[in-house]
């Protein structure tokens, strides 16, 4: 929107629901660009696994980073208790439970692998279709950074 001398004031947003455009399905190949474009843009890790707890979609942020840090390259089918390793079986089958009854949940878990510590921040998301939670939609991001950067904070606030 311009003013009275041409000048940009203000944008103008118009949206439209597309959600029944956007189907979740069994992998990249079935993928419109909506989906693929959504997911490799994303800044998070996303994973999403089935009914099966079977991994049928995750974007190359997930793989490039479970790849480099655990050394698990992944693919379709893999078993949510083998991507998610570091957390116990039960607490998995847990969330689960709860994610197919439609709850949300959100998670951070300190991760040690190889010598390394990894702080990692879990959202567990219901991904509901027309016959009900379908499948479970995992976002994970790395807060190790973050997390060192707090550490380190509070290490030298003591000091003082």
């Amino acid at each position: 929107m311009l003013d009275e001398i041409q000048e940009p004031y203000a944008i103008a947003v118009f949206a439209e629901e597309i959600t029944e455009l956007v189907e979740i399905s069994d992998g990249f190949q079935k993928m419109g660009s909506i989906q693929s474009a959504i997911l490799n843009g994303m800044n998070q890790m996303a994973f999403v696994f089935n009914k099966e707890q079977q991994l049928i979609l995750f974007n190359p942020l997930a793989n490039s980073f479970f790849n480099s840090k655990f050394s698990l390259t992944l693919s379709e089918k893999l078993f949510i208790q083998d991507v998610l390793f570091f957390l116990p079986y039960t607490e998995i089958q847990s969330l689960l439970k709860n994610i197919f009854s439609g709850v949300f949940h959100f998670t951070e878990r300190i991760v040690e692998h190889n010598g390394n510590t990894y702080y990692l921040q879990i959202n567990w998301i219901p991904v509901q279709t027309n016959q009900g939670v379908e499948f479970s939609l995992l976002l994970l991001s790395d807060l190790t950074t973050y997390r060192k950067l707090e550490k380190d904070f509070e290490e030298q606030k003591n000091e003082l």
